[in-house]
């Protein structure tokens, strides 16, 4: 799971002994366990700039589901779940 997250998201790996995480801990990343506990989750990732976001993951063939824009908030879904069937959602929030 961890290397999809890499391909798709371009952030670092750090490998401790538990868990991977991509991107910086000190800014914002995304944390894998190493143990599966079972079942399909939510991924939810805060993005700083939506629309470039949303225009990056578009230009690499992603569809994404409509976005919900409210005052401050935006958020979509990626239209395909990642390889282990969690849906993946992209937020952003003042």
């Amino acid at each position: 799971m961890s290397n999809w997250y890499h391909a798709v998201f371009r952030l670092p790996i750090v490998e401790g002994i538990s868990s991977i995480i991509l991107g910086d801990p000190n800014q914002g990343f995304i944390e894998f366990m190493k143990e599966p506990f079972g079942g399909h989750c939510h991924v939810a990732i805060r993005v700083s700039d939506f629309e470039a976001v949303v225009e990056t993951f578009k230009s690499r063939g992603f569809e994404l589901e409509v976005p919900k824009v409210k005052p401050g908030l935006k958020a979509a879904f990626l239209k395909a779940p990642d390889p282990a069937g969690n849906r993946v959602h992209l937020i952003w929030r003042r």
